[in-house]
């Protein structure tokens, strides 16, 4: 079988050595030797250092089922740039009763000679990788002599070019310091990207926004100015790129979006969600996260403060209050919780739009029958796949036929798990298993605090507060299925 593998590190120019170049090589030489390749294994944009995320695993399990014998790379290069792990897993595949060869470093293993000089390669592979490290090493120390992230890649907020580095992207701004605002006030990342995903926003990369991405964008604190990094000791506990696994932070260049104020509260919040048992990482408030101001200039979260003789609990803007761009947006808690109450009931009597009510239903059922449809789709497109591996090893295809059709397949399968998903996402949102008005009625007196906020967030999106003094008119609800 051929394997080959492309590190796209930067630096190392291993870009410039295609697949198809690897290839070509390992074709001449399974020629000259009578070899006939199986299969291919492909390693894209992995590094040679770490052997636990290629296929190098897989290629020992071919061997020891029987499926292949040699294994055949370009170079040892491509085998790895780690002498330790290289060395570990030779010899897994040769106890597996395999054979690695290099094409362009063909040596006999079975010769002293043979696996010295193969040994030598090995050792130069990772000699060149130790040095390309020890230049990044040095390039990453003036990157924080010169207050700059370790590279140049694209941040959501952020425009970036080498003449300017990154310049605030004002319409990406606005939404990423609303994310920062609403996770403090004690909404969910998940809720928030689904939101995004759900207006058509992607990711700097192209993709649907996911509440791990989210997540991850937010907790670099590139948004506060800062740029992070993590100690020795912190780079000991894994490469996880979480919040908690950096220890270190410096200010950068780049001009903040969000005060640090704000980021060190997202901080705290974070780190005690996470310290926090999955079935109690619930908003303490039932309104944490509804309540958004209603001024058309503003729209922010609405922030829960405690003040007064009795220390009672109100929602302030706090826009509003500390900007004093708009009139002063302020309900007590109390009373925003009775106007609620009451549209509950309202709606329990049966004033809800009954019209709305069945296209809602109706949306729901048209997005189950997609999703299954599409599900149908894709049972169907692997079990093609599958055939058309087997077509291939049993050289009932060419290798170029069966790359036209599997990139053909992977495409149709592609538009499938995406429309899928999208289904899925358009069922939910439909409120397939929103409560009765009436039940929830019934029961909200019984609820906690946290029971309450889901429960309110299986009929609304949000509630929006008006500007000015206290009203029955002065809540706005914006049902989910609108």
């Amino acid at each position: 079988m051929a394997y080959i593998r492309v590190s796209k590190v930067g630096g190392r120019d291993d870009d410039l050595l295609s697949p198809e170049l690897q290839r070509h090589a390992i074709d001449q030489l399974a020629a000259r030797e009578g070899i006939t390749i199986a299969e291919e294994f492909q390693d894209l944009d992995k590094s040679g250092r770490d052997f636990t995320k290629r296929s190098v695993a897989k290629i020992i399990q071919g061997i020891r089922d029987g499926k292949w014998k040699y294994v055949v790379l370009w170079k040892w290069s491509r085998w790895g740039r780690n002498m330790r792990e290289s060395q570990i897993h030779l010899g897994l595949v040769e106890d597996a009763g395999g054979i690695v060869r290099a094409a362009t470093e063909d040596f006999d293993p079975a010769t002293t000679m043979g696996r010295f000089t193969r040994d030598q390669m090995l050792l130069i592979a990772q000699l060149q990788s130790d040095m390309i490290g020890d230049g990044w090493r040095e390039v990453h120390a003036k990157r924080r002599r010169d207050k700059l992230p370790h590279g140049g890649g694209p941040r959501f907020g952020y425009t970036y070019s080498k003449r300017n580095g990154y310049e605030i992207k004002e319409d990406e701004a606005l939404l990423l310091k609303n994310a920062y605002e609403r996770y403090v006030a004690g909404e969910a990342h998940r809720a928030i990207a689904l939101e995004w995903t759900a207006a058509g926003l992607k990711t700097t990369r192209g993709t649907p926004w996911t509440r791990v991405k989210l997540a991850l964008t937010m907790d670099t604190g590139f948004a506060a100015g800062l740029i992070r990094e993590r100690s020795d000791s912190a780079k000991k506990r894994g490469k996880t790129r979480a919040i908690w696994a950096f220890d270190a932070w410096r200010e950068g260049k780049h001009r903040p979006i969000i005060s640090i104020e704000l980021w060190e509260a997202y901080v705290a919040r974070r780190k005690a969600q996470a310290e926090m048992p999955p079935r109690v990482r619930t908003a303490p408030l039932a309104l944490s996260g509804l309540l958004v101001c209603g001024d058309p200039s503003c729209g922010k979260p609405m922030q829960a403060h405690y003040g007064g003789r009795r220390n009672y609990l109100r929602w302030v803007c706090n826009t509003a209050r500390d900007e004093k761009t708009h009139p002063s947006n302020i309900i007590s808690n109390p009373r925003a919780m009775g106007l609620i109450m009451g549209w509950l009931a309202k709606n329990a009597e049966g004033s809800l739009d009954v019209t709305g009510e069945a296209r809602r239903i109706e949306a729901g059922r048209r997005a189950k029958g997609e999703a299954e449809a599409y599900a149908a789709t894709i049972a169907a497109l692997t079990v093609k796949r599958g055939r058309l591996a087997d077509l291939y090893t049993d050289g009932d295809i060419g290798r170029e036929d069966y790359r036209e059709q599997k990139v053909r397949i992977e495409a149709e399968l592609d538009r499938a798990v995406t429309g899928r998903a999208a289904a899925l996402a358009r069922e939910r949102a439909s409120g397939g298993f929103v409560r009765e008005f009436r039940t929830l009625a019934e029961e909200w007196s019984r609820l906690a605090p946290a029971d309450q906020r889901e429960a309110l967030l299986q009929v609304v999106k949000r509630i929006v507060v008006e500007p000015g003094l206290f009203s029955p008119e002065k809540l706005r609800f914006e049902v989910v299925w609108e």
